[in-house]
């Protein structure tokens, strides 16, 4: 029925209304069907996100990765954990090059050249891997847009002047091999080369090393994501990762990484860190 005042219902149609039980039971059972939906199609970190800082689409954007956002991250870490221990290497064979080709009077120069090729080979084949590897690193952090990509690229160009510097090294010595001679001269050039890799290597290495530690101190929340296809040759890379029953590892990881975690929520975990000790586990044994 139409009136003046716009489209109304008869009178007598009224009586059809729900009582206010039986709105209550409605309203119930609406509310346990969106609750339900929620529940099925929303990321619940994108979820609280909202609730904790408003519906911001910046925040929702941050959140929304979730899976992708946590294998880059870990795999992030992984990169720059092997990065750091592959200089840790170099500047340890670098470091005893330049002891061995030291010129001091007081330091007796009996060298072995092809001990010493041997040694700049090795050297430089541990420098041209992590320039490989640095560079991977930077490339995933630019796709990633993560805020240390930056820093990661400045370790690449750096590694890259150590590892052409590492080169021409081996270069020289191989020529001092090839002539068979350990000529005075020569040597003393190849120890200011090495002094210069000692140096630079140093600072490649402080900025590996803090690039890393940065990565590791990101929160990392992997609940539900895909990790199968991430590879952990050191699981220590994965202190302070939140996790949960559905998130999935490479086959056989699964119990060991269970083994370095403690349940902080139903069904939901995280990796101790080195220094925190299995709650499970009594005191001294």
């Amino acid at each position: 029925m139409t009136t003046s005042d716009g489209p109304f219902p008869p009178d007598d149609a009224l009586s059809n209304e729900l009582t206010d039980t039986e709105l209550d039971a409605a309203l119930g059972a609406a509310d346990a069907q969106l609750l339900d939906h929620v529940r099925a199609h929303t990321n619940p970190v994108v979820a609280l996100s909202a609730l904790l800082g408003g519906t911001s689409t910046d925040a929702q954007d941050r959140a929304a990765p979730l899976s992708d956002g946590a294998a880059t991250q870990i795999r992030a870490r992984t990169q720059a954990h092997t990065l750091e221990r592959d200089l840790h290497r170099a500047s340890l064979g670098v470091g005893i090059l330049a002891a061995l080709l030291d010129p001091d009077p007081a330091f007796s120069r009996t060298v072995d050249l092809n001990d010493l090729r041997a040694r700049t080979h090795d050297v430089a084949r541990v420098l041209t891997r992590a320039v490989g590897r640095a560079g991977d690193l930077a490339r995933d952090l630019d796709l990633a847009r993560h805020r240390h990509s930056g820093a990661a690229r400045t370790i690449a160009t750096l590694l890259i002047q150590v590892r052409d510097g590492a080169r021409t090294l081996t270069g020289d010595l191989d020529h001092v091999v090839a002539l068979d001679c350990g000529d005075a001269r020569d040597l003393d050039s190849a120890a200011a080369q090495a002094s210069h890799l000692v140096r630079d290597l140093d600072g490649a290495c402080g900025r590996a090393r803090s690039l890393a530690h940065n990565l590791a101190a990101q929160p990392v929340n992997a609940s539900g994501a895909d990790l199968s296809e991430v590879s952990l040759p050191d699981l220590a890379v994965l202190e302070g990762v939140v996790w949960d029953e559905f998130t999935r590892w490479q086959p056989g990881l699964r119990d060991r990484i269970a083994d370095r975690s403690e349940e902080i929520a139903a069904g939901v975990y995280q990796v101790r860190r080195g220094t925190a000790r299995d709650p499970h586990t009594a005191p001294g044994r």
